[in-house]
């Protein structure tokens, strides 16, 4: 059983909720025993958006989760964000990522990956954390500039695995574990392609012929096309 989303469920569902959450209002933000709750309203429309990074969730919910004691990060960005209204919901990248755009420049920014964060910007600049943390690429810390962290850059709506050969050839993983490791393609559709193309899953991706990684290429677009 799925118990948490990567990177295609979350393309799929932002195209899901863009239209229920686009100019909406957030006018209140909770903490609960098992995540964020963004409440949002447009008109005389209520929703509630719960997020989780750690766990990697996020899905509009009508159960009345029982509210936390608000923490300092919750009343800090309750500050910032309240009565913002939602100019755009994306995931600009093929990766567990995404960005909530309000109004006056601030952004909410998503990451599910490496433990999760949540992070509030103003122009690129970071106003708030959910953890601050230092690395050897980035420091999460106010007033800083907002360094996001390795994003997958392929994306198989817009991208063919023949011009990401090299990293394929360079890999000493097996198919299933390169192309999550670094295009972020989900094990359980590159299995089912492989399977498809009659392809061993243990093969090294160095060993693949350009006819094998255009099938894994149309396959993979294929199972990872949203339906309209």
């Amino acid at each position: 059983m799925k118990t948490s989303l990567n990177a295609l469920d979350l393309i799929i569902l932002i195209k899901n909720i863009k239209n229920i959450i686009i100019n909406s209002v957030l006018t209140d933000i909770h903490d609960t025993k098992i995540g964020l709750l963004l409440t949002f309203r447009k008109n005389d429309e209520k929703n509630d958006l719960l997020l989780n990074v750690t766990k990697g969730w996020l899905f509009i919910t009508e159960y009345e989760f029982e509210r936390s004691t608000p923490t300092y990060f919750i009343k800090e960005i309750r500050k910032i964000l309240l009565n913002k209204k939602i100019l755009d919901i994306d995931v600009p990248f093929f990766d567990r990522y995404a960005v909530i755009k309000f109004n006056d420049d601030i952004e909410l920014n998503i990451e599910f990956m490496q433990g999760g964060n949540i992070i509030v910007t103003k122009k690129g600049t970071i106003l708030s954390a959910l953890k601050y943390k230092k690395s050897k690429n980035r420091e999460i810390k106010k007033e800083a500039e907002y360094k996001k962290t390795f994003l997958n850059t392929f994306n198989p709506f817009k991208h063919n695995l023949l011009s990401y050969k090299e990293i394929l050839i360079n890999s000493k993983g097996g198919i299933v574990s390169t192309l999550w490791k670094f295009l972020g393609i989900a094990p359980e559709i590159s299995e089912e392609c492989c399977i498809i193309n009659n392809i061993s899953f243990n093969k090294l991706p160095k060993d693949l012929s350009e006819e094998e990684i255009e099938k894994l290429d149309m396959t993979c677009l294929l199972y990872t096309s949203p339906s309209p």
